[in-house]
C-alpha cells in the first residue's frame, strides 16, 4: 500500500496509526522504519506499506499497489508548511508568509508542483481519498477503512494504534527523540513538527487579498475535494 500526500497534509498522523496498528508500538524512529519514505516506485519493494510526497508520473501509475491519498484544507496546508521551511531553513528566516504564500501559489516549493495540480493528478490515479478533517473527527474508522486495502481488520488493535499514535505522544516524543532521529536532527529545536493538531487555523493568517488570490489559484480544486 502507498500513502502519498502533499508535504504538510497529515501524512505522518496516518503513518504512525498504519505503523502502531501492523507492528504494535510506534514513534518517530519506528515509524520510519516499518513504513518509510520513498521518492521512486524503485524503493518500494520489501516494505508492505511505504508513505511518499513525490508527485504523480508514470512510473507511479503503473504500480499495482492501492494507493490513499491523503488531502488537507490547502490553507492549512499553505501554514503548516510555512512553520515546516523555517524549521527546516529551507526559507530564508526573515521571509514573512505573504512571500511564503506566493511561492506556495506557483508551485516552486517541493515537490515543484502547486497543490492544485499535485492534488488533481494523484486524484485521477484513481486513489481512494482521505481527508484530514475526517480521521481528525473519527480516526478510528478511518483507519479502518485504510487498512482494509491490506485485508487487515482488528477493532481492537486499531483502538490501540489511534491511542499511539495521538497526537500529544507524538509531540512528546518529538522532543525527546530530536536527537536520534536524522532528519529531526537536522532541523530547528526550537520549532515544533507537532504544532497545533487542528483545522481551521488559517483564519489567522489570511487576510482578504491572500485569500482571494489563494482561490484564484486552487479554488476550482479546493471546490472539488469539498474544501470551499
Amino acid at each position: 500500500m502507498i500513502l502519498v500526500a502533499y508535504p504538510k497534509s497529515a501524512l505522518k498522523w496516518l503513518q504512525w496509526m498504519v505503523c502502531a496498528y501492523l507492528h504494535g508500538d510506534v514513534d518517530w524512529l519506528l515509524a520510519d522504519e516499518h513504513v518509510p519514505n520513498c521518492q521512486t516506485v524503485d524503493e518500494i519493494e520489501g516494505h508492505r506499506v511505504i508513505r511518499t510526497h513525490a508527485p504523480v508520473d508514470f512510473a507511479w501509475t503503473t504500480t499495482q499497489r492501492p494507493v490513499v491519498h491523503v488531502v488537507r484544507d490547502p490553507r492549512d496546508v499553505c501554514v503548516s508548511y510555512f512553520h515546516h521551511a523555517r524549521k527546516w531553513g529551507d526559507i530564508p528566516a526573515s521571509m514573512e508568509f505573504p512571500a511564503f504564500v506566493d511561492r506556495f501559489n506557483a508551485g516552486t516549493i517541493y515537490p515543484h508542483q502547486a497543490w492544485s495540480e499535485y492534488v488533481r493528478r494523484w486524484e485521477n490515479r484513481r486513489a481512494i481519498t482521505v481527508r484530514y478533517e475526517q480521521v481528525l473527527a473519527r480516526p478510528h474508522h478511518e483507519l479502518l477503512r485504510v487498512l482494509e486495502l491490506v485485508d487487515e481488520s482488528d477493532h481492537a488493535r486499531s483502538m490501540r494504534a489511534v491511542r499511539l499514535a495521538r497526537f500529544e505522544r507524538m509531540r512528546d516524543l518529538e522532543l525527546i527523540q530530536h536527537h536520534h532521529h536524522v532528519d529531526l536532527a537536522r532541523s530547528d529545536p526550537t520549532q515544533r513538527t507537532m504544532r497545533t493538531g487542528g483545522a481551521g487555523g488559517w483564519r489567522d493568517w489570511f487576510d482578504d487579498g491572500m485569500l482571494a488570490a489563494f482561490m484564484d489559484v486552487h479554488g476550482v480544486t479546493m471546490r472539488g475535494m469539498g474544501y470551499a
